[in-house]
């Protein structure tokens, strides 16, 4: 005999078991892990999975060391204590629990890394208007940025710590900006300012400047031959004065000369009358008066 009854309560239980079986798995598995850096920090996020209540997680990654968490209620997880500037390639998996039922896990190799930490930019070679601008900081970074309207879109990125800049304006002042990266993540903004000598000497351009040396070593070329010339010239006339006699004074000299041998004729001829009646043009003063009085008793007597 069918028993109703009986027929209805295993219906009933079959049901429950069924709408327990449905409602009790995760309807959605975690998905899409998120990295957030921060300077000894990192925080991984995930998707939420959804499904009946309470929904749990396990999750573990290999960015520092060998770490596993289970029955996480919240989609991140915090490393912390971490040093700066350091990239990390982990392994990373989830798995969710929906009301003791447990999801398909997610696995992803992901790259975190902590906030490079703040570098100093400052150069290693001044040619004044070439320059190497070169990245000095602890830890890791794998990219570098440096900023300024003389760069082709106000930019240029690079791998290296270095980049060299050349072609810079004389007389100009440029401030470089940059930071360095790690998997995307930028450190701190720094600065390095330059300013480029002008080329202007004694605020002359320099083919002036030049020219203007050229003609001052010209002119004090030209003072030392006068002063050389006059020099000599008045070394020659002092030589002429000391050891020998113009034409000028040849001639004088002449006249003198002349002069002397008529004096001397008149002289004889006075010698050769009376010593008393003329003087002597040898005697002293003294002499002289002694003869001329000689001379005038003799012409009283004789008169």
């Amino acid at each position: 005999m069918f028993n109703v009854q009986r027929f209805v309560g295993i219906s009933v239980f079959a049901c429950v078991i069924w709408i327990h079986g449905v409602f009790a798995q995760c309807t959605s598995d975690p998905t899409g892990f998120t990295v957030t850096s921060a300077a000894d920090s990192i925080t991984i996020t995930w998707t939420a999975a959804t499904g009946s209540g309470p929904i749990t997680y396990d999750f573990s990654s290999s960015i520092d060391g060998s770490v596993a968490h289970a029955a996480l209620t919240d989609t991140s997880y915090v490393f912390t204590g971490l040093q700066g500037g350091v990239s990390y390639d982990a392994t990373t998996r989830v798995q969710a629990t929906c009301n003791g039922v447990q999801s398909e896990p997610y696995t992803e190799m992901i790259q975190a890394g902590t906030i490079p930490m703040t570098p100093e930019l400052t150069v290693n070679s001044d040619d004044d208007t070439d320059i190497n601008l070169v990245f000095i900081h602890e830890g890791e970074a794998d990219s570098y940025v440096i900023m300024n309207d003389f760069f082709s879109g106000g930019q240029v990125t690079t791998s290296n710590s270095f980049y060299f800049v050349s072609g810079l304006s004389p007389g100009k002042t440029y401030e470089f900006r940059g930071y360095s990266s790690l998997n995307g993540v930028p450190s701190e903004t720094v600065s390095y300012t330059h300013k480029v000598e002008s080329d202007a000497v004694m605020g002359m351009p320099p083919m002036a400047f030049a020219a203007f040396w050229i003609i001052f070593i010209i002119l004090i070329i030209v003072i030392i031959i006068v002063v050389v010339v006059v020099v000599i010239y008045c070394y020659r006339k002092k030589k002429s004065r000391r050891g020998g006699v113009s034409r000028e004074s040849t001639r004088e000299l002449d006249r003198d000369h002349e002069d002397d041998n008529n004096s001397v004729d008149e002289k004889n001829q006075w010698n050769r009358r009376d010593p008393y009646e003329y003087a002597d043009y040898r005697l002293t003063e003294a002499q002289r008066k002694r003869a001329f009085a000689i001379a005038a008793q003799k012409a009283a007597m004789a008169s």
